[in-house]
């Protein structure tokens, strides 16, 4: 019985964890990369998708290719921007930050 419990709180802990981040979690690390660095605190990112992800040597992380377009409104003009660049996503905290390569 004992290792019938200690096998299910194994399983849990091993399907916690993550190896790469979520598309929601990756286009959220992506936004705040925008508004952080580039200021581009009223963009949003539509049709957005990683793939691609794979282990980062010498960094903690995964490399995720990310895609998909940025929309920007300003003073009532309006423009789509294609998003298609290579992230580190890695974990701070508990959350996914993504870091442009």
């Amino acid at each position: 019985m004992k290792r019938i419990v200690i096998a299910c709180v194994l399983a849990l802990l091993v399907a916690g964890c993550s190896s790469k981040p979520s598309t929601a979690d990756a286009k959220r690390a992506v936004s705040a990369v925008l508004e952080t660095t580039l200021g581009m605190g009223n963009a949003r990112i539509e049709n957005f998708e990683i793939n691609g992800c794979v282990d980062v040597d010498g960094a903690d992380g995964v490399a995720c290719d990310a895609s998909g377009t940025i929309e920007i409104s300003q003073m009532g003009h309006s423009a789509q921007i294609p998003l298609s660049r290579r992230f580190r996503f890695s974990k701070a905290s508990g959350t996914w930050v993504a870091h442009p390569m």
